[in-house]
């Protein structure tokens, strides 16, 4: 895309996030987040497009890179029907999502997901370039490590499953941190396959903690915030419900930080399939 476009389009970003924004604030309308995640995902991918001439909407319309563009749609469909659907909705009510048909489904897991993924990795690398400026060796796969990561994964996934099976809804919604942590070391053990993968990045810097925390704080902030007014999404079942923090569940802040790290991974192990194409 020419540097132009890249200003025009920022401009219409612009005016769709603020346009989201009226619309929870002011108008209490509980459908603002589609266009709040558009308006978010413009203006921080081109901030990222001016710091780092980096690009991931560039990515996604290059037609050269559509195998790997497919790998994004799919794993993060898949992801996002497990964990949010089938684990935070359906089996257990942690969460609701209000008053949604069938099409505000579809564009959940679709426009919202798929923006939601790109907008936490834009967001993070903006943080990463000011706040963590480690270096990596040369990083050779470790297919021990990938196997093991992926058994970890599996059995984080079903924990829950079981506890349910065992127990019934009982303690239910102090588990759904395993599927988050699932799908993070699952997309971690693709990633390794190219880079070193974030967990190893969590072994090794104290940076990467820093730079985590901060962007955590910022997007849950922007995020939960600009919620609050229209609750178009709304926490039924976490766990210590009655710690609040401007109607925001304090334990809120901790459950982004292993989604934050599966939006790391997941996007790095596109933009790796990318350059291999």
């Amino acid at each position: 895309m020419e540097k132009k476009n890249h200003n025009i389009l920022a401009i219409i970003g612009l005016i769709i996030l603020f346009g989201s924004i009226y619309m929870s604030t002011v108008l209490k309308i509980p459908r603002f987040y589609v266009f709040f995640c558009i308006g978010y995902l413009i203006i921080i991918d081109f901030i990222n497009y001016k710091l780092r001439k980096e690009s991931v909407i560039d990515l996604l319309f290059k037609k050269s890179k559509i195998k790997a563009t497919y790998f994004f749609i799919i794993g993060s469909l898949i992801s996002a029907i497990v964990v949010d659907y089938f684990y935070g909705v359906l089996l257990f009510e942690i969460w609701s999502w209000n008053n949604y048909t069938l099409v505000n489904w579809i564009v959940l897991y679709t426009i919202i997901n798929f923006c939601f993924i790109l907008l936490v990795y834009g967001t993070y690398k903006i943080f990463e370039k000011y706040l963590d400026d480690t270096k990596y060796n040369k990083y050779k796969p470790n297919h021990k490590l990938r196997e093991k990561l992926q058994i970890i994964a599996f059995i984080f996934l079903i924990i829950p499953l079981i506890n349910y099976m065992i127990f019934g809804k009982i303690g239910t919604n102090y588990t759904m941190i395993f599927p988050f942590l699932s799908i993070w070391l699952f997309s971690d053990s693709l990633l390794l396959e190219y880079k070193t993968p974030i967990l190893l990045r969590l072994i090794k810097s104290k940076h990467i903690i820093y730079t985590l925390l901060l962007s955590s704080l910022f997007l849950v902030i922007t995020h939960e915030v600009a919620n609050i007014f229209s609750f178009e999404w709304m926490y039924v079942n976490i766990p210590f419900m009655h710690y609040m923090l401007y109607n925001i569940p304090v334990l809120v802040f901790i459950g982004w930080i292993p989604l934050i790290l599966f939006c790391i991974s997941f996007v790095e192990t596109y933009i790796e399939k990318t350059k291999k194409i």
